[in-house]
């Protein structure tokens, strides 16, 4: 019967690998030295890893009693206010800057007080007891949802006792030395803030802390940590691959080819990432887990060229052996490697830059592993070729009898005699384990009964796997991303149980010069957010517009705004009454150039809260012109997460969809690699296209 031959690709690849097999057993040591060379140079790129940077730092206060707001607690508050305060960095001039000449600062060129309740007890605690605090809103221009918290409420919406304050220092990042100057503060506060609690002596309150660099710290802590489990687990590969390959022949035994084989993927996975972090490429903490796939791709390559080194012919010369070998491997783990890759920077496509970033990596790591495997690898494999050719020891490298001498006792035969080899193949003699692989587990496959319990076996596993995705809920917390004995977590439990009630503040930004005297464009914006307010996530009540204010009173002193030099003349009226408008406005030349309003989420809890409300606002900003943004207003970390929401699902259905897409080329490109279609059909595929090759191709997924 006539085959179909589908090794158009497969013989010139085969051929081409057969004369690299023969360059590289030709010169062994330059192939073997130039992977170690490489890995060395961009190794060194390590040191440039990149980390991400804030200008922050927030601290929670509880209070050891019901009510924080006591003479003793404030006076406390007060004490560790002030200490912080005096926190202090060198400047590039030697000149010490403490937290007022680093803050952020109102147009009156005032520090953003740390609490608003603190700027209104102005360093008296005695205060505190007399306050008569309205909640949420404090003194028509304090919101006090995000900073107190653990109230109990009087009938009249003023406050009875609270738990917890949050104090926020917000630091400048104007300019790049400004930056600079406030990063070395949040270090120093970091490294001095756990002496200076011992040193105040608190007794009323309770104190947890964080900063924007401590996320990104804590991060840098654990890669500290994973260091010891990369050790042990090179270690234990090595280990396992040394076994595998041991033979009671003192000639034939790979110990040295296994150990040397697992180092190839160690300086690959060296080498590709010190070449991205060299180019700049953002390092973060997900690539940890890289280096625990990669080298497995790596040993299983590995066993992949040395069971086809085993199968040529001993008598043959080394570059012989070497050219077999890579036309027989070379061709399987192209395929693995390239279905590996192309999946992996599929995975780039995704807009979640760790997630790009560990594809990046990983994807690249597996290129080098390859590359090193083809290289290195193959220059281990011919340096010892030639050491079996000279029937030399594996350990000793001294030349050994071939025949067992029957004077000497089997230990030493054992020891010192070697290089025996299937006299009836030509090859070297097969694995035990090979063995009942080849003679009982395949033939025990092959049967009918066999074949209905493995699809069983399947189906069960299928249906769970399906079951079990339908289980998966979206839970995206910051918390997850530290240990639970830090600092860092009893601050975001903090957080958590005492202001999660109110969520972040919606700004609706307006970036172009605007006719806001026009009754038109003030109907515009007021539907805009009324729009805004309609959400359920929304209390309206709290809005913050400075035109609605600006409306109002001078429609009550019967003032028209109507026109443009009315309009921008009152504005100083507005300012005098409302001086915390003048940041919601930004006026050069009598011109507003831009402005902004607020609205107050609420109730934003669960994951999908706080995805249905991200999904809302984006809606309604549809239907509003390009100058009018929406932003969340909240720390940089906690507006990336809510943008993560309404993403994640999206991005992994269509990731989802382009696997399957690459799927079908791949299955197509893997048989074209076969010699024969009926090989296939027969379930005897030829030229080392194992079982893997086709796994991967149909079940290789981009990383989420």
């Amino acid at each position: 019967m006539a085959r179909c031959r589908t090794d158009c690709l497969e013989r010139p690849l085969s051929q081409i690998y057969r004369r690299l097999g023969r360059l590289v057993a030709t010169y062994p040591f330059l192939f073997l030295l130039l992977p170690v060379l490489m890995s060395a140079g961009l190794g060194s790129g390590l040191y440039f890893r990149l980390c991400t940077e804030g200008t922050h730092a927030s601290i929670i206060v509880e209070s050891s009693t019901d009510n924080i707001l006591t003479y003793e607690a404030f006076q406390e508050l007060l004490l560790l206010d002030s200490a912080v305060r005096r926190l202090s960095v060198l400047n590039d001039q030697y000149h010490r800057l403490s937290f007022a000449g680093l803050c952020t600062r109102t147009q009156e060129n005032l520090c953003v007080p740390a609490n608003p309740l603190l700027a209104v007890v102005r360093k008296n605690a005695s205060l505190a007891k007399t306050l008569n605090i309205s909640y949420p809103l404090f003194q028509e221009k304090y919101f006090l949802g995000t900073c107190v918290g653990g109230i109990s409420l009087k009938p009249a919406h003023t406050v009875c006792t609270a738990k917890a304050l949050k104090l926020l220092y917000y630091l400048k990042e104007d300019a790049p030395a400004d930056q600079e100057l406030s990063l070395r503060w949040l270090q120093n506060f970091i490294n001095s803030f756990p002496d200076l609690l011992k040193n105040i002596s608190l007794t009323s309150i309770q104190v947890s802390y964080f900063t924007s660099v401590s996320q990104q710290q804590e991060l840098e802590e654990d890669i500290q940590t994973a260091v010891p489990l990369f050790s042990l687990m090179f270690f234990m590969v090595m280990l396992f691959s040394i076994v595998s390959c041991l033979r009671f022949d003192c000639v034939r035994n790979k110990a040295w080819v296994a150990a040397f084989g697992v180092l190839s993927s160690g300086l690959a996975i060296l080498a590709s990432f010190g070449l991205l972090t060299y180019c700049r490429v953002p390092f973060s903490s997900s690539i940890l887990d890289a280096p625990f796939f990669i080298l497995g791709v790596g040993v299983d390559d590995m066993f992949i060229m040395i069971s086809c080194w085993q199968q040529t012919k001993v008598h043959y010369k080394v570059r012989d052996r070497l050219a077999d070998t890579y036309a027989e491997a070379a061709v399987s783990i192209t395929i693995t490697t390239l279905t590996d890759v192309v999946a992996f920077y599929i995975g780039t496509m995704t807009p979640f830059q760790s997630v790009k970033s560990f594809c990046i990596y990983t994807g690249t790591a597996l290129l080098f592993c390859y590359l090193y495997n083809i290289t290195f690898f193959g220059a281990v494999l011919a340096l010892n070729g030639e050491r079996e050719e000279d029937n030399r020891h594996w350990l000793a490298c001294i030349t050994v009898k071939k025949d067992a001498d029957p004077e000497h006792s089997p230990l030493y035969n054992m020891c010192c005699v070697g290089g025996a080899f299937d006299r009836r193949t030509g090859a070297e003699e097969e694995h035990p384990i090979a063995t009942f692989f080849s003679k009982y587990y395949g033939p025990f496959l092959t049967k009918n009964w066999t074949k209905v319990f493995v699809m069983l076996l399947y189906g069960g596993y299928l249906a769970s796997a399906i079951y079990g995705c339908l289980q998966i809920q979206e839970v995206i917390d910051l918390q997850n991303l530290v240990s639970k004995n830090s600092n860092i977590s009893h601050f975001y439990d903090m957080e958590k149980l005492y202001f999660s009630k109110y969520g972040p503040r919606v700004m609706v930004v307006i970036t172009k010069k605007t006719f806001y005297w026009d009754p038109h464009i003030q109907n515009e914006i007021e539907n805009c957010m009324e729009s805004l307010e309609s959400i359920s996530y929304v209390d309206k009540s709290l809005s913050q517009s400075w035109l609605r204010v600006y409306k109002t009173i001078f429609r009550n002193i019967s003032q028209d705004i109507d026109n443009e030099a009315n309009f921008i003349k009152q504005l100083a009226n507005l300012f005098v009454f409302h001086s915390e408008f003048k940041q919601d406005i930004v006026i050069h030349n009598k011109i507003i150039e831009a402005s902004r309003f607020f609205i107050q989420t609420v109730n934003v809890i669960a994951t999908i809260d706080k995805k249905t409300m991200i999904s809302q606002i984006r809606e309604i900003a549809k239907n509003y012109p390009p100058n009018f943004t929406l932003k969340i207003s909240c720390q940089q970390q906690q507006r990336e997460l809510y943008q993560l929401y309404e993403k994640v699902v999206p991005q992994q259905q269509s990731l989802v969809f382009l696997d399957h897409t690459f799927a079908f080329p791949a299955v197509g490109f893997v048989l074209m690699m076969v010699p024969t279609l009926a090989n296939t059909v027969n379930g005897r595929p030829q030229l080392g296209i194992n079982a893997r090759a086709l796994n991967m191709a149909m079940h290789t997924k981009p990383p989420s």
